[in-house]
């Protein structure tokens, strides 16, 4: 049976059977492989695909060895992976490329519409990561002999199909949840769960170490789906085939469950309606920029994907410091409000991208340009800064806070929101990802269209934000409360700056950016709408490998070894080591371990930053007027 309310191509429109129905998962596959040979093509986007499938490829290799040597290891590893499934395309958006709403001229049924869009979903480097991250299960089951080695493949198999409709089935429930305000709010601060469990892992061990629930946690890695497939080739490698096979049968029934639902999900999409719009009080504001101003906080609060990732930045802050509690720490808790600051502005790091070609409004409007980038700025600011103090001050006092740590945490607030506020802007002008435009987004409101290199810029501002407020705090270390007269005019002088930065480069690039956000490349010299004697900004490998192996170093030392050993220092007495180093070393040497690893890692930023901007400044140029054409 077709779809539900969809429309049907003409007789001369329509595809073959042999290529529509019975051959769409080979068609399918077919345009994926396209997809995946063209963005191959990008030197940007190749250096990421690549990078990111050989860490994701150590990392799969890493749980194969970990399955054969220890089980109960490689179970906790086979379900952190299927929380990636889980989590990751959620902050990512997923992947959209091929969109239900394009096959709904077809004719196709809901279900062999969503048998080829998963068959199509292997090809990409994610699966294939994953694929080998399930050759787990086989090593535990090659132990057992040649029956025993069949039926792990099996297993394995259909593990990676529980993975793959497990995911989609996530994304489109989250999907249907962000069509609603409370949904969209629900789904962002699940998100931010999700995300800050990792991220404090340290303290949900040493929680469960203390409360001897470790034995428990290994059992849950077992029962969980995710361990069925090591459960079937450890039955089988001991000769209880009765559990071997149910478990594989289990395997596939939770397979099957999850992509019938996932296909009920598809339905919603394809046959829709438009909501009624239900209408709006006028805008009232003085002036230009006011109005702007207001039209911008409207945008934001009626964009539920906007919302979505607003209670996400808000939720990954409180849980983030709010962990540590398990262990009967309050020391990071009064840290919320700058955590939530430097979360939300990794996800506006890209306005310009999430609007797409809008630009050209500002573009071919005389003085559009400044009044709709502070614009921008004033709502983040708006939009962040009063929640964020407070909830700093009501944390403060709920925690029992000592005066000694408020300049710290007046220091980071302030010039948190001075950086972020500038850094947003520059972020959105220098370093654009094209996505899908608003008004040509699909069912599923998640899939904005982005890639790798979104991702990348989202952290890249975490890195920036956070080292432009080293030096309030460490003023703060120093001299007292002149830590927070220090992060005021550092906040105040990083956003001066960089929106000039922002301004000059949107003044000259203009039509470049515009050119990126509706072709998704910018126009190489000589091409329609290129700037004479302007190459585009376009780095080669050994600078990308430069710029991002700076930057991942810089973190590593910034963060969890100079930073957070920091706080945890300033504290007291740390109730558990974990893997930081100032942690294992004579007490003497903790804080002089601090400062080499914070200075080290805003050394190496500093190299970062030193060498994309050598690589980028041949593409400078005087500015060039716009054409209202562009």
């Amino acid at each position: 049976m077709a779809l539900t309310g969809a429309p049907t191509a003409p007789p001369h429109e329509q595809v073959p059977d042999g290529a529509g129905r019975g051959g769409a998962p080979a068609v399918m596959v077919r345009m994926r492989v396209a997809l995946l040979r063209h963005a191959l093509r990008d030197t940007d986007r190749a250096f990421w695909i690549w990078f990111a499938g050989g860490c994701g490829l150590l990392l799969a290799l890493g749980t194969v060895v970990a399955c054969a040597l220890d089980p109960d290891l490689g179970a906790a590893l086979l379900a952190a992976w299927m929380l990636g499934w889980v989590v990751g395309p959620l902050v990512s958006g997923g992947d959209e490329a091929l969109r239900a709403e394009m096959f709904v001229a077809t004719g196709l049924s809901r279900w062999r519409l969503g048998w080829a869009l998963l068959t199509s979903s292997v090809v990409g480097v994610a699966p294939v990561v994953s694929a080998v991250a399930v050759l787990g299960v086989v090593a535990v089951g090659v132990r057992g002999g040649v029956l025993a080695t069949l039926l792990a493949v099996v297993a394995a198999a259909a593990q990676l199909a529980v993975l793959l409709s497990v995911s989609r089935v996530a994304v489109g429930v989250v999907g249907v949840l962000v069509r609603y305000r409370a949904g969209a709010v629900l789904a962002g601060a699940v998100t931010g769960l999700a995300l800050a469990l990792p991220s404090q892992g340290w303290a949900l061990v040493a929680a469960l170490a203390a409360r001897d629930a470790t034995q428990a946690l290994a059992v849950a890695t077992r029962v969980a789906p995710s361990g069925w497939g090591l459960a079937a080739a450890e039955a089988a490698g001991r000769g209880d085939w009765a559990l071997a096979v149910g478990a594989v049968v289990a395997l596939l029934a939770l397979a099957a469950s999850t992509f019938a639902l996932w296909c009920v999900l598809l339905q919603g999409r394809t046959t829709r309606r438009a909501a009624a719009i239900r209408p709006r009080r006028l805008l009232s504001a003085r002036g230009p920029a006011g109005a702007t101003v207001r039209a911008h906080l409207r945008s934001s609060a009626r964009d539920l994907v906007q919302v979505n990732r607003f209670a996400f930045a808000l939720a990954y802050g409180l849980f983030f410091c709010a962990l540590p509690l398990l262990v009967g720490w309050t020391g990071m808790l009064p840290w919320a409000g700058a955590v939530f600051v430097v979360m939300a502005a990794m996800v506006w790091s890209n306005q310009y991208g999430r609007d797409g070609t809008a630009l050209w409004l500002q573009l071919v409007t005389p003085g559009a340009r400044r009044i709709d980038l502070l614009a921008r700025q004033g709502t983040f600011l708006l939009a962040t800064g009063p929640l964020a103090l407070v909830l700093t001050a009501g944390l403060v006092a709920a925690a029992g806070t000592p005066v000694s740590t408020w300049p710290y945490l007046a220091a980071a607030l302030a010039a948190a929101l001075g950086a972020g506020t500038g850094v947003t802007a520059a972020m959105s002008v220098l370093a654009a990802v094209p996505t899908t435009d608003p008004h040509r987004r699909g069912g599923d409101v998640l899939a904005s269209g982005g890639d790798a290199r979104e991702t990348g810029t989202t952290y890249l501002t975490m890195a920036l934000v956070v080292g432009l407020t080293l030096p309030a705090l460490l003023v703060a270390r120093l001299a007292g409360w002149w830590g927070a007269v220090a992060g005021v005019a550092t906040g105040a002088l990083c956003c001066y700056l960089l929106t000039r930065v922002a301004l000059r480069h949107l003044d000259e690039q203009g039509v470049e950016l515009l050119a990126l956000l509706r072709h998704g490349r910018r126009p190489t010299v000589g091409a329609p709408g290129a700037v004479p004697g302007r190459r585009p900004v376009e780095l080669t490998g050994r600078e990308q490998s430069v710029v991002l192996g700076a930057g991942i170093l810089g973190t590593l030392m910034l963060f969890p070894q100079g930073i957070v050993p920091a706080v945890i220092l300033r504290g007291g007495d740390p109730t558990t080591r974990s893997w930081f180093l100032a942690l294992h070393v004579p007490a003497a040497w903790a804080w002089p371990v601090v400062t080499v690893m914070i200075t080290l890692g805003a050394t190496l930023y500093c190299v970062s930053v030193w060498w994309y901007r050598r690589a980028t400044t041949a593409a400078r140029s005087p500015a060039v007027p716009v054409r209202a054409d562009a």
